[in-house]
């Protein structure tokens, strides 16, 4: 029996029915690993690395979820203070007692 440059028989890589790295029925090619300096190696598909572009974008997307949420408080801070500023008659007036601003201000998140 004659020997390929793997090391394997040339009858167990072509298969019965001829092919190369056959199954011996012409379907699919085997998982032949490949010998070499006496080890066995397995030709095996790495994954991508993420480019340096991706991962700079990734950055910057995470700075501006910071920006986008520290401006979000900021806002709520500013109405806080703002409502915080009225007498209790005008919070009266448009319906708020002192002690539910933030729960207004806030009520989005809270869901109450």
């Amino acid at each position: 029996m004659s020997s390929t440059h793997s090391g394997f028989p040339a009858a167990l890589i072509a298969g019965p029915a001829g092919g190369p790295y056959s199954d011996g029925q012409g379907r699919k090619p085997l998982d032949i690993p490949e010998v070499s300096n006496g080890f066995l190696q397995r030709h095996t598909h790495t994954p991508a690395t993420p480019s340096i572009l991706s991962r700079i974008g990734e950055v910057l997307a995470g700075f501006g979820r910071a920006v986008f949420t520290a401006r979000a408080a900021e806002a709520r801070v500013h109405e806080m203070e703002r409502l915080m500023a009225k007498s209790d008659a005008e919070l009266v007036e448009i319906g708020l007692r002192r002690e539910d601003i933030a729960r207004h201000v806030f009520r989005d998140i809270l869901h109450i």
